[in-house]
């Protein structure tokens, strides 16, 4: 019966998705993750790479960086500030919970 399906269908209610964060919460959040390994790399990596071409040195030092923040460092602070980029998931959540208890 295609009238029941579409009752059916129309209680099932689908969450709207969280809306994204602003943009200067995502810029926090980057440079916590970014400003660190570079702070570290200027005085520890880049006198043994003088003799490199500017080039291949700025090439080596972005490749680098890139891999360690994108695997490595990124998913810590998205982790961490987590409920302050999306706090409408958060009272999502938690009205949830209160719901089913």
């Amino acid at each position: 019966m295609p009238g029941a399906r579409a009752w059916f269908d129309a209680q099932t209610l689908t969450p709207a998705p969280p809306a994204p964060p602003a943009k200067w919460k995502l810029w926090f959040v980057n440079m916590s993750a970014v400003f660190p390994p570079v702070l570290l790399f200027n005085p520890t990596v880049l006198p043994h790479l003088g003799d490199l071409n500017a080039l291949f040195r700025t090439l080596l030092l972005c490749l680098c960086l890139t891999a360690l923040v994108t695997w490595i460092l990124m998913p810590r602070p998205q982790r961490f500030f987590r409920k302050w980029l999306y706090p409408s998931l958060q009272a999502l959540r938690g009205r949830h919970k209160r719901r089913a208890a």
